[in-house]
């Protein structure tokens, strides 16, 4: 797995093209709504999942993203995406793998889901229900729908064979309270979008 130049971890091609597969087969009417994602980077995710870009919204804490997010996200803000609005229907991030921020970003999307009635996706590590945050701050969290396990480990250099580990798609789906694993095919990611998540991760070989 190649490593980061300044410990910045962007969501894999791989691991987001398995999740567009997955809604274009069970929820199709999704990818046609607006979607947010409150901790975009560069705004990789949603541009990996095809939403037009006029339905994107996102929002990135560090500013020396900002130039890149812009051109994926024409209304991208740079800010704490745990307190500005969300102007979306459904919600796709991949937050910090600190367990507290996760616990955090999840609890903010289930309250935007009861406003809003769409789908929140999130990549987690498959360890995350087992965190001490999880038993502390996060008691009392819906469970997800539904958790999706990428054929691919998440590698973040965009190779889809790294050595990080195991992740998951953890999906609430509304009104929906029992949760459900499926397993997901191997992804094909377009090789302009794995070429740009390369640059723009700062890999180092």
């Amino acid at each position: 797995m190649g490593k980061r130049l300044d410990g910045y971890y962007p969501t894999d091609p791989y691991a987001t093209d398995a999740l567009r597969a997955f809604l274009a087969r069970r929820y199709p009417s999704s990818l046609r709504e607006s979607w947010i994602d409150p901790c975009a980077g560069y705004g990789g995710l949603l541009e990996a999942l095809l939403i037009p870009p006029h339905l994107r919204e996102a929002i990135e804490q560090e500013p020396r993203h900002r130039q890149e997010l812009l051109r994926r996200v024409p209304t991208g803000r740079i800010g704490d995406g745990l307190t500005l609005p969300w102007p979306a229907v459904n919600v796709g991030m991949n937050p910090p793998f600190d367990n507290d921020l996760m616990v955090a970003f999840v609890r903010r999307a289930l309250v935007h889901q009861e406003r809003t009635g769409g789908l929140i996706c999130c990549l987690a590590l498959a360890t995350f229900w087992h965190s001490d945050a999880m038993r502390t701050r996060g008691a009392g969290l819906r469970r997800p729908s539904l958790v999706l396990v990428p054929d691919q480990r998440v590698s973040c250099d965009g190779t889809g064979r790294g050595d990080m580990r195991a992740i998951d798609w953890l999906v609430w789906v509304p009104g929906v309270t029992s949760t459900t694993v499926h397993w997901l095919p191997p992804a094909a990611p377009d090789a302009q979008l794995i070429a740009a998540h390369r640059r723009l991760a700062g890999v180092v070989s």
